[in-house]
């Protein structure tokens, strides 16, 4: 099982005096333009076009969003209780987690990582292959060559990788993964919504949202 990039529950309030009917109205009705109704278990999604469905463990905020932690644990309790909501797809950013990410988010320390909206690291899921390419990214040459001694098969997935492609066979994480930077004033709508079991959250792209 996949860990998320991000962890909402790290914010979680032990408990909160209000409900959801207290935050929201009680029919909580969509009013954005769509084109169709998506139904999961806890949702309905009100989709629009250009949006793309994206996994609950590759979405982030971004970077300043502002929060409302009592409002995320009220709708992750109502949802778990049978609640149903109404959400437009969410505007947001989609990516393909990069080498460039991979690379940078080596040397990235811990306690930094919540300034990019993440609980962890981007990840190859190898260990070793995770700094084989961040020594190539900052061109340490002793170092690339002590590794390719140890995996001489790392020079022939770099290669590929950097093609965009993954050697057959090989499990390589997060690389190429798409996620999304949700936008601001809907972080405790989407992530009480994952808290309560929601697997993919619907982005809405804007011209010109589209990342890498």
């Amino acid at each position: 099982m996949t860990e998320p990039l991000f962890d909402p529950s790290i914010f979680l309030p032990s408990h909160t005096i209000k409900s959801f009917e207290d935050f929201f109205e009680e029919d909580h009705t969509v009013t954005a333009p769509y084109y169709k109704i998506v139904r999961t278990n806890n949702i309905n999604w009100y989709i629009r076009k250009g949006t793309v469905k994206v996994d609950s463990d590759y979405i982030i905020p971004t970077h300043g969003n502002i929060w409302n932690f009592s409002k995320m644990l009220a709708i992750k309790n109502y949802l778990e209780d049978g609640g149903k909501l109404n959400l437009p797809s969410v505007l947001g950013t989609i990516n393909k987690v990069s080498l460039t990410e991979i690379a940078e988010d080596y040397d990235t320390r811990d306690e930094d990582l919540l300034a990019f909206g993440k609980s962890r690291r981007f990840t190859t899921s190898i260990e070793e292959l995770d700094e084989y390419i961040n020594v190539n990214y900052v061109k340490d040459i002793n170092r690339i060559k002590e590794i390719e001694e140890d995996y001489p098969e790392f020079k022939g997935y770099l290669k590929l990788m950097k093609k965009g492609k993954k050697p057959k066979g090989i499990d390589l994480g997060d690389f190429g993964k798409t996620y999304a930077n949700i936008g601001n004033n809907v972080n405790h709508r989407v992530f009480g919504a994952i808290l309560a079991g929601e697997p993919y959250i619907y982005i809405g792209l804007e011209l010109g949202m589209r990342g890498r």
